[in-house]
């Protein structure tokens, strides 16, 4: 027993100093008012040197932050797998299957694409490396042009068995994309309960996770105008009204509402405390659940600190912090302005 708490605070330890790397207000303040070459040169003098220094040979400008800041994620998130022991380090890999989805839902959507105007297969590579559990093998025989949905289907099952519960329903490449998000808040719900770890902060961040992450799907299905999807798109298995708080029946009327209507029922649930007191747009809306988000993570090691909770926290902040950066950069090539860029930046 004595081991596994020694065990345990060295992990923590190790997690709050990571934590000290993470980028702060000032130092989003300070990209805002730099160009793409000039960012990757900021970061390479902070936690992101390894990756700008090599990648630096060979991209430059928004390409080397990109490629650079997914590979320190990656890298930070193996280390954290490696630092752990017993029942954390599963809960960390089934955690971090999010990245290997992340690039499976890529390279669904680069199948559906038009095959004489879609990225070379090479060019999409360069944005899947580094994934935890799949192999450069693994994408190559992904995109190989005579595997059919039973064949991917397959594949998964052997790679990613945790989440390969649901994926029999999948009938396209589309619904193959959603029932493994599904399938995967499912499977790190079940493991935390099974290991103990479900903390309050840790269970009222994963269903407040899901529930910002249903309230996305009723607003782009809105602005896609393709409302009857509905159904199939929530992270809400069949067999059950909900997963999070807000229920099936409450997400399917949301996506029916106009605009003015939709936010006034939005404002009925818990979510209205997140709002703020007029929302302009979709984005906007977006931008005040996931800045909750990001506060939530970092309160997560305030209820237990010897807990799973300061280990997902980080992550989560990990996520927050590359998605931060690629929004500067790619906002920066387009050339929109200094304004605009920070209000779509969550902080």
């Amino acid at each position: 027993m004595i081991e596994i708490a020694e065990k345990l605070h060295y992990l923590n330890a190790r997690v709050r100093a990571m934590k000290g790397d993470l980028l702060d207000r000032k130092d989003y303040q300070k990209m805002l008012k730099m160009e793409p070459k000039e960012i990757s040169e900021f970061l390479g003098n902070l936690t992101y040197s390894e990756e700008i220094d090599r990648l630096g040979i060979e991209y430059e400008g928004k390409k080397l932050v990109e490629l650079a800041i997914l590979k320190d994620q990656i890298k930070t998130s193996e280390k954290l797998v490696r630092i752990s022991k017993g029942s954390y380090r599963k809960v960390i890999k089934r955690y971090l299957l999010k990245y290997d989805i992340r690039n499976i839902r890529k390279i669904l959507m680069w199948r559906q694409s038009n095959r004489e105007t879609r990225m070379p297969k090479e060019e999409l590579k360069e944005y899947l490396k580094e994934s935890p559990n799949l192999s450069d093998r693994d994408f190559d025989h992904l995109m190989e042009e005579d595997m059919d949905l039973d064949d991917i289907k397959e594949f998964l099952y052997m790679k990613m068995p945790d989440i390969k519960g649901g994926l029999e329903e999948a009938g396209n490449l589309l619904e193959l994309e959603v029932m493994l998000d599904k399938s995967y808040y499912r499977s790190l719900k079940r493991i935390l309960k099974d290991t103990d770890n479900m903390t309050h902060q840790v269970k009222s961040f994963l269903s407040y996770k899901i529930d910002v992450a249903n309230i996305k799907t009723v607003t782009r299905l809105k602005e896609a105008e393709k409302k009857e999807k509905i159904r199939e798109f929530l992270i809400i298995p069949e067999n059950s009204s909900k997963i999070g708080k807000l229920d099936r029946k409450t997400l399917e009327t949301m996506v029916e509402q106009e605009w003015d209507e939709f936010l006034q029922s939005l404002r009925d649930t818990y979510l209205s405390c997140f709002l703020d007191k007029k929302i302009e747009n979709r984005e906007h809306l977006e931008n005040c659940l996931d800045r909750n988000l990001l506060k939530k993570s970092r309160n997560m090691s305030l209820d237990k600190p010897f807990t799973i909770s300061t280990v997902i926290g980080y992550l989560v902040q990990k996520e927050i912090e590359v998605r931060n950066l690629r929004s500067i950069v790619r906002s920066k090539e387009l050339g929109i302005k200094e304004e605009e860029i920070k209000k779509r930046l969550i902080m």
